[in-house]
């Protein structure tokens, strides 16, 4: 659980392992990272539904989130850094997405990508490998820090 909560408080920058059994440790990136998020209106302070979102990465994808009724979070725009598919990951569910897809990515250092929620209650209706892996549920999300 320290873990998690660590990779979702670290600056989103690329993570480097040193060796067998060693924690990651932050990497600076050659470039400063302009990052944003556009909530939708109400959709603000969301609680941890999951600890990593999935990612939609086709239309058979889209189609299956939309019918489980997703709502629409919002939007993220990264700018700066490579950024890892394991991040946008991390980084969608830290603002209570449970899908992501990215929606640009004109070269490696500019990202843009739309959230959505499924409401837990509705994940049973999601094929296997859309079905988001669930927490404990509100109390994980107990600091209210929203920024990298």
């Amino acid at each position: 659980m320290q873990l998690l909560r660590a990779i979702l408080l670290a600056p989103l920058a690329a993570l480097v392992t040193f060796g067998t059994g060693c924690a990651a440790a932050p990497v600076a990136p050659s470039r400063p990272v302009s990052f944003s998020f556009r909530p939708a209106p109400g959709q603000q302070d969301l609680w941890l539904a999951t600890p990593i979102a999935v990612e939609m990465q086709n239309e058979h994808d889209i189609r299956a989130v939309e019918a489980a009724d997703a709502v629409y979070v919002g939007e993220l725009g990264l700018d700066g850094a490579r950024i890892r598919p394991g991040h946008l990951a991390l980084l969608a569910a830290k603002y209570g997405a449970t899908h992501f897809q990215i929606i640009t990515a004109a070269d490696e250092l500019r990202v843009d990508v739309v959230l959505y929620r499924v409401e837990r209650d509705r994940w049973s209706t999601l094929p296997d490998g859309l079905r988001p892996a669930p927490t404990a549920g509100p109390a994980l999300d107990d600091d209210s820090s929203a920024s990298l």
